[in-house]
């Protein structure tokens, strides 16, 4: 279901997404921490392309390090096991 799902986000979508990915792993990467607007953007991105795989994220999960962690291992699943991997 994911793998469907992802394949059906557009191109532009798909770079937008990969663009507020990087970006966060490089913030994080000088600051030991997630971005508070990029970790937002990527739950709002994965609400609108994956509603139905779990419960939606919320503001509050904005805050959650566990939630924050397991956005960005979805979101590093999608990018680079499903996406990429059409690439390769």
């Amino acid at each position: 279901m994911v793998e469907e799902l992802a394949n059906n986000v557009t191109e532009n979508e798909r770079s937008k997404i990969q663009i507020v990915f990087e970006d966060n792993a490089n913030y994080f990467s000088r600051n030991n921490k997630h971005h508070s607007q990029y970790i937002k953007n990527l739950f709002d991105y994965f609400n609108t392309h994956f509603p139905n795989v779990t419960e939606p994220f919320n503001e509050k999960d904005i805050e959650c390090v566990d939630c924050q962690t397991t956005i960005i291992k979805l979101w590093t699943t999608i990018i680079y096991e499903i996406w990429e991997r059409k690439i390769i």
